[in-house]
């Protein structure tokens, strides 16, 4: 990263608390852009975009809101979509400036250094193009903390008048990051995949981050995958996840005492055994018996949320997508994202009946 003390690419952070405070940050910004005959790319939330295409009037039509699959919510996995489209606004040798809005999930420490590493990367990726850019925050959304953090790791901030300033008290989100200790050592499972790991060094960490959990477990009386563990804690790492999974009284049997369920509940613990941040899964419920594949994957998904790790999880069935998922993303040949949808808990069974609906038009078509 470049020091806090040499020059830096203009990336600005817009904090704001009201739709007046809002437009008064960012218009000045956007017109600049336009009026310049720069090209303007803004992926903001809806009302955002309603507020500042108000404000701006006709010349809102010279903005591009969006690009293909991109949503102010996913902005870090949009990443790629996004340095894919300013490498060729460079290569055309075409002014750009952007705008956008991340949704910044920190319903804990470890989100908050998950933020911040995406704040670290979008800096390496984006910021090398040259281009002028605006990430807002709502001050109503996020903690005091999270703020802080906001305030903190961006070059520039953007004042009430719109006029943008070099942040005195900017630090590079690593030496952030170093002087608040807690569970932000790791690389988040979320920013890993969001984000296209841009260096070998990253990869090599991330490698060790993930882990899979098989359709068929391929076992052996002599197999052993807990080598992730350090070599004191695996045998007492793998019997506190087999205890978990309800396999206490097994732990010596032979593959072949066990059954289907019993096999992928193996497969379970030895992915969650190792602490791997991303859990990759591959149809892991598809030949058990749908009795014993709800059970299982009620259970998977409470484990995944207990302990904080991403799953992402292939399936054909779209039932099973709504059940375990909180992000469905269709694909279709030659490896296109076809649809694209989030939701949660909240989410009523009338909306969910029409994502089931979507999602049958997008395969059918």
């Amino acid at each position: 990263m470049t020091p806090a003390s040499t020059a830096r690419p203009h990336h600005a952070a817009a904090l704001y608390d009201s739709d007046e405070d809002l437009r008064g940050r960012v218009l000045a910004f956007l017109r600049s852009g336009l009026r310049g005959g720069e090209a303007v790319l803004a992926i903001v939330s809806q009302r955002a975009e309603k507020n500042v295409a108000a404000a701006l009037g006709d010349e809102a039509a010279g903005i591009r809101w969006s690009l293909p699959g991109v949503s102010y919510q996913h902005l870090g996995r949009a990443s790629e979509a996004i340095r894919g489209y300013l490498a060729g606004r460079r290569a055309a040798g075409a002014p750009t400036r952007l705008l956008t809005e991340g949704e910044v999930d920190v319903s804990g420490r470890g989100r908050m250094a998950a933020y911040l590493r995406s704040e670290m990367a979008a800096t390496r990726l984006h910021g090398g193009y040259g281009f002028r850019w605006v990430c807002l925050y709502d001050r109503r959304r996020y903690s005091p903390e999270v703020l802080a953090g906001v305030a903190q790791v961006h070059p520039q901030m953007v004042g009430a008048d719109g006029i943008t300033t070099g942040n005195a008290t900017y630090a590079e989100p690593a030496t952030y990051l170093s002087a608040h200790p807690g569970p932000v050592s790791v690389i988040p499972a979320r920013v890993s995949l969001d984000l296209s790991l841009t260096e070998i060094g990253d990869l090599v960490v991330a490698r060790h981050r993930v882990s899979d959990v098989a359709q068929v477990l391929g076992l052996t009386a002599a197999d052993s995958r807990v080598v992730e563990v350090a070599a004191g804690e695996r045998r007492s790492t793998a019997q506190l996840w087999l205890t978990k999974l309800g396999l206490g009284g097994h732990e010596n049997d032979y593959p072949h005492a066990l059954s289907g369920g019993m096999r992928q509940r193996v497969s379970i613990a030895r992915a969650f055994a190792t602490n791997a941040n991303i859990l990759l899964c591959d149809e892991p419920f598809s030949a058990l018996d749908e009795s014993t594949a709800g059970r299982l994957r009620a259970e998977f998904v409470r484990l995944v949320k207990e302990n904080g790790k991403t799953a992402v999880f292939i399936t054909h069935s779209i039932s099973e997508a709504l059940e375990i998922g909180d992000r469905i993303v269709v694909l279709k040949r030659p490896a296109k994202i076809a649809y694209d949808v989030s939701f949660d808990a909240g989410t009523g069974q009338e909306e969910r009946e029409l994502i089931r609906s979507r999602i049958g038009d997008v395969l059918a078509a």
